[in-house]
Parts: C-alpha cells; sequence; structure tokens
C-alpha cells in the first residue's frame, strides 16, 4: 500500500525517468544488440584459443543464450555454455570455468563502457 502512494505522489518526478525519447529507445535496444555481439566477439577469441572453432554466430548465439539465461533464478546461462562446449567443442570443464573467469573481468569491462554510452547517449 506504501508503494501506491509513494507512486501516486510522485508521479510527475517518475514520468522525468521513463521519459525517453524513440531516438533514445533506439540506441537503448541498439546498445544492448551490440553487447551481445561483443560478447559474441570476445567468446570466439577465448574458445579458439581454447582449441575450438566457434564460428562468430555461434559464439554470439552462446552469448545470446548466456544472457536469456541469465535471467533466470539460476545461473542456467553458464550452466548452458559450459555443456555446449563440453558436448560439442570438447572443452575440459577446468579449461571452461578458467575461461569463465576471464570472460567474466572482459565483460564487466565491456557492460560499464556500454553503461557510460547509455549514459552519455541517451
Amino acid at each position: 500500500m506504501h508503494s501506491i502512494f509513494y507512486i501516486s505522489s510522485n508521479s510527475d518526478q517518475l514520468y522525468n525517468l521513463i521519459d525517453i525519447s524513440a531516438l533514445g529507445v533506439f540506441l537503448l535496444v541498439l546498445l544492448a544488440i551490440s553487447g551481445i555481439v561483443i560478447r559474441g566477439i570476445i567468446n570466439r577469441l577465448f574458445y579458439n584459443d581454447l582449441g575450438s572453432l566457434l564460428s562468430l554466430t555461434e559464439s554470439t548465439g552462446l552469448a545470446a543464450v548466456n544472457t536469456l539465461g541469465n535471467l533466470l533464478p539460476l545461473s542456467a546461462g553458464l550452466l548452458a555454455k559450459g555443456a555446449y562446449l563440453r558436448e560439442k567443442h570438447g572443452i575440459p570443464v577446468r579449461k571452461y570455468f578458467s575461461a569463465t573467469i576471464a570472460l567474466f573481468i572482459a565483460f564487466l569491462s565491456m557492460n560499464g563502457f556500454i553503461g557510460l554510452l547509455a549514459f552519455v547517449l541517451i
């Protein structure tokens, strides 16, 4: 009940937070898609160094599945990606987990950069 009162009494301020132009929405969608493609490129570089020959389409698909899987209550994207790489490309679990730590650092940096772009452009 408290949240309904807060929203109704501060609706003018909340409107300012969600007042984004069509161009702003387009740029946010473009940044989200480019983030998945960049994560796909990073996936390809990391896993090709581990001996798998991922195509750009396959590595971008893995990035998209990982992103969607991480929206679930359990981090299913990480598990699904690891199972796929083990079955299809023979990457052992120990190499996968060490690459995952390196990818986490790379993705964190890339997500911060995209966040800064969204902040500056929108």
